[in-house]
């Protein structure tokens, strides 16, 4: 099963990393940039062998499932609550907000971390349930803008991080570690943390996991 997950993605990202180059002289000097099919088999290279450590690192994920079921009681009483990313990220927001909608019928929206000053960041306080999606990428600093605003108006969000990142040492904010990976692949690990909060914030609630209530694998109706 893991060798066709791995064979698949693989396929998907040739396909999504070839696509058509324009041709340049390739420069000789050393401190000359590279051409742009060096970086190219160099970035599907890189995610190749990103995609072979996925299978580890998701175990690793699922061996701390006992802290992602200590944070459920909490979540499980609430009415309401915001999961935020940018980039890649927000998608993986997306995701999880639905998930916990289906799972635990708890309100849960997927904000775009960018957006706050356009309407969520009035729904910021301490009573407000945040989880912030903070993986290290190139838009980790505006993500961290994002986790400022955030904190400036009383909200303590539960941060999804990289166990590399060791801004989060001092224990100021409840952080959920996951392994770091390219920028492309990091959803992949992401997700697995929200989708199992989700399952145990239902299983708090008293929610039956094993059929959701009015969810449909097919649509009938227009």
């Amino acid at each position: 099963m893991e060798l066709m997950l791995l064979l698949e993605v693989l396929q998907v990202l040739r396909r999504l990393s070839n696509p058509p180059l324009i041709r340049r002289p390739v420069a000789r000097d050393a401190g000359v940039a590279r051409s742009p099919s060096t970086s190219h088999s160099r970035r599907l290279q890189e995610n190749e062998a990103a995609v072979y450590s996925l299978p580890g690192q998701i175990r690793a994920i699922l061996q701390h499932d006992s802290e992602f079921q200590a944070i459920a009681p909490m979540l499980a009483k609430q009415t309401s609550l915001l999961i935020m990313g940018r980039g890649y990220q927000h998608a993986t927001c997306l995701e999880a907000a639905l998930k916990i909608k289906e799972l635990s019928y708890l309100h849960s929206e997927g904000i775009l971390a960018g957006e706050l000053k356009h309407g969520p960041l009035a729904l910021i306080d301490e009573s407000m349930p945040v989880i912030l999606v903070m993986t290290q990428d190139s838009i980790y600093p505006k993500v961290r803008s994002a986790l400022e605003q955030v904190t400036a108006r009383k909200g303590a969000p539960i941060i999804i991080a990289n166990d590399t990142d060791p801004s989060f040492d001092d224990g100021r904010h409840r952080v959920i570690r996951v392994p770091r990976t390219v920028d492309c692949l990091q959803g992949i690990l992401n997700i697995i943390p929200l989708q199992l909060l989700s399952y145990h914030v239902a299983i708090a609630r008293g929610c039956n996991v094993d059929m959701p209530r009015n969810l449909a694998k097919s649509v009938t109706v227009e």
